[in-house]
Parts: C-alpha cells; structure tokens; sequence
C-alpha cells in the first residue's frame, strides 16, 4: 500500500528546541497524531514574510504545519523544514530546525543519511 509515511523531527531536535526555544506547550498535528514540543507563531508574529506552509501527503492530504520557535533570548525564530523526502512506497517526510533569517541548519536536528536511507 502505498502512503505518505510522516517521520517528523527526530528526537535531538526536540530537545535542541525544550533547550533553546520558548517551548510553551506541546502541539500534536490533527492528521498524523505527529507531536512537537513548540508552539506555532502566526505570521504576524515573524520578522520575515514567510507564511505558515503545510505539508500534504500524496494524496493531497494536511500532513504538517511547518512550525517557528521564538529562541529563549527573543533574538530570532527557528522553523521547521523538510531536510529529506525519499519515496518507499509513497514520501517520507524527515523534518529538521533552521534558523528562519539566514536558513542555516541546526546541525544538532539534522537526520543522519542512514537514517533517511532506511526508511
């Protein structure tokens, strides 16, 4: 059977964010059951001009909401992105953090290449 298959931040990620970010409450996406430890800021919220964007699945479906974290000092946001989304039997959707100014990765919640090339 063929679907998208969600596999989300992996768990360094969560804790780069409970460590560095204003983690007020844990969000649990709708479709997917998919938990972070963040809030989601609105738009008007965010320095930049960057909309909130969601991930469907092959079938068009709402995955995801990519999510901004506000960094404890106020200084920034970190958002979540897709670092990899190789097919096995439909997508599997590996997000990871960047920095929302200059888009450079948390190292910290990258996906290893092994990891993605198992799934």
């Amino acid at each position: 059977m063929r679907t998208t298959q969600f596999i989300g931040l992996r768990s360094n990620a969560i804790e780069w964010l409970h460590s560095n970010c204003k983690c007020s409450k844990v969000v649990t996406c709708s479709s997917c059951g998919h938990t972070t430890g963040g809030k989601l800021l609105s738009h008007d919220q965010l320095d930049d001009e960057g909309d909130s964007k969601i991930i469907c699945g092959m079938l068009g479906e709402d995955i995801h909401t990519l999510q901004y974290y506000e960094l404890n000092n106020g200084k920034g946001y970190i958002e979540e992105y897709i670092q990899a989304e190789p097919w096995s039997s439909g997508p599997c959707i590996f997000l990871a953090l960047r920095a929302s100014d200059t888009k450079e990765p948390i190292i910290d919640s990258l996906w290893d290449n092994e990891d993605i090339g198992n799934c």
